[in-house]
């Protein structure tokens, strides 16, 4: 069960952080 927490967290920070790269990209 934890890691399945974990990994939501993970998919979370992964949705938070790639617009974030691809805006400083373009």
């Amino acid at each position: 069960m934890t890691s399945f927490i974990y990994t939501v967290l993970l998919h979370l920070y992964a949705v938070c952080m790639l617009p974030k790269m691809v805006w400083e990209m373009v």
